[in-house]
């Protein structure tokens, strides 16, 4: 029932709330109550049960002569000034959503593997020159492949600019749905969660062995093979996060109109600084290697880096949901 009743709250809340309009809410509630009870025992299911429900009762509007309150809906609503979704508008979205999730988390994933290959070759090789190129070579692919990623989901998600941007008013159809669809996958979103932040919180281990490990002669070797793992396990639960979390993020989507998601928001000032701090931290490294001939020890500017990015990204999100709450 908490369904029907957010299906509810979404319905009446464009409209004042009269003593008659509080009536007729109880009304149409126990209306509501008594077809899911119906259908439970005919033997339909709990989502099965609550999709009939609001399927059959429709909008506000449908239901105002019967409940007598043809007045106050004739009253032009304090709702959001663009329209509505359609429950098929939503379900589409939620589609796109769904089918288009592995692209923004194999972005993140790829940009936070793309140094693995030239901090690996830069410390094996003892800095030279052909394996560098190639482990560069390899950094610049995998950003190249995680931008365009990123690129085929916006184009994905353009038919859909309206949702994105916020420009709708709630739907109580949609609304409903959408929480009965994340709610039917809570389980897995939990198990995926689970799974992201165990790797995460593992993610130190190979690093911190490496470095114990190596403390023998000729034996750096371990170290880079402890941070590599470290940056795979990162990106893996990073993928798995992204995988799982869609039904709520289409919920969340549509429960706040008006607000840009933080997945979704295109920040200028985000995009040009977190844009340009990868390439900043290449021509470091390079400058430190080449003209302080430190090959053997530049290599620890990446997992230095990535560190404050983290910090970095906390912070211009923080600065960008500054600038959108005072607008």
């Amino acid at each position: 029932m908490d369904v029907i009743d957010a299906y509810l709250t979404t319905m009446f809340s464009p409209y004042p709330a009269t003593a008659r309009m509080v009536e007729a809410k109880a009304e149409l509630r126990q209306m509501m109550e008594d077809a899911y009870q119906a259908a439970r025992e005919r033997g339909a299911s709990e989502t099965a049960a609550v999709g009939e429900v609001i399927s059959a009762f429709g909008s506000l509007d449908e239901l105002a002569d019967e409940l007598g309150i043809i007045a106050e809906v004739s009253v032009s609503p304090t709702a959001d000034e663009d329209r509505a979704l359609t429950l098929d508008e939503a379900q589409s979205y939620a589609e796109t959503i769904h089918r288009t999730r592995w692209l923004l988390g194999g972005a993140i994933a790829l940009f936070i593997i793309s140094p693995i290959a030239l901090i690996t070759f830069t410390v094996l090789t003892n800095g030279a020159s052909l394996p560098i190129f190639v482990g560069l070579a390899f950094l610049i692919v995998l950003v190249a492949v995680g931008v365009v990623l990123l690129v085929t989901r916006s184009a994905a998600l353009a038919p859909h600019r309206r949702i994105v941007d916020g420009r709708f008013a709630r739907s109580p159809k949609a609304l409903a749905w959408a929480q009965e669809q994340a709610r039917a996958h809570a389980g897995t979103r939990t198990g995926t969660v689970s799974v992201a932040v165990l790797l995460w919180i593992l993610a130190g281990l190979p690093l911190i062995g490496g470095a114990l490990a190596s403390d023998a002669r000729g034996r750096d070797w371990l170290v880079v093979l402890g941070l590599d793992v470290t940056l795979i396990m990162v990106a893996a639960g990073v993928l798995v996060w992204m995988l799982g979390n869609a039904p709520v993020t289409v919920y969340e989507r549509l429960s706040h109109p008006g607000h840009v998601s933080d997945e979704e928001t295109d920040s200028p000032v985000a995009n040009a600084v977190l844009g340009a701090y990868w390439p900043l931290v290449t021509v470091g490294y390079l400058a430190w290697s080449f003209l302080g001939n430190a090959w053997d020890t530049s290599w620890v500017i990446w997992p230095i880096a990535g560190v404050f990015f983290a910090a970095l990204a906390v912070l211009v999100k923080a600065f960008a949901d500054g600038r959108r709450e005072t607008r």
